[in-house]
């Protein structure tokens, strides 16, 4: 007599079927989750504003360096305060529109948040 072809049966068990389920969601949250960060961040105005912020600051941070290590005559010297009175303003009204700008979206938020937290530890390890 011939044997039956026994067919492999697969048993979904409600742990299975649970986990799988999960695997999707997260999946899925994660894929909306990223999509959000991208469209936020051309949306936000808080994004350009920080990375206005960066490059004012350093701007300031190179000219004050070249300020203090310069040797120089007096003209060059007299170049290199006004080089860093002019960057000293430009980081200022930067930092204005860093302080009155309001992030439109939680991604926006979320990175002023970080980047005044990035800011104070970098201020918190210069001066103690």
């Amino acid at each position: 007599m011939a044997k039956a072809k026994s067919t492999p049966t697969t048993t979904l068990t409600r742990r299975t079927a649970l986990a799988l389920a999960a695997g999707a969601s997260a999946a899925a949250v994660a894929t909306t989750t990223a999509a959000a960060t991208i469209a936020a961040s051309e949306a936000d105005p808080m994004l350009a504003v920080i990375e206005h912020h960066k490059v004012r600051h350093a701007e300031f941070a190179d000219a004050a360096r070249r300020e203090d290590t310069a040797r120089v005559e007096k003209l060059e010297r007299a170049a290199l305060e006004e080089l860093v009175e002019t960057t000293a303003d430009n980081l200022h009204e930067a930092d204005w529109a860093l302080a009155t700008t309001v992030p439109t979206t939680l991604a926006g938020a979320l990175a002023a948040l970080e980047y005044q937290r990035s800011r104070s530890s970098a201020l918190e390890e210069l001066f103690g």
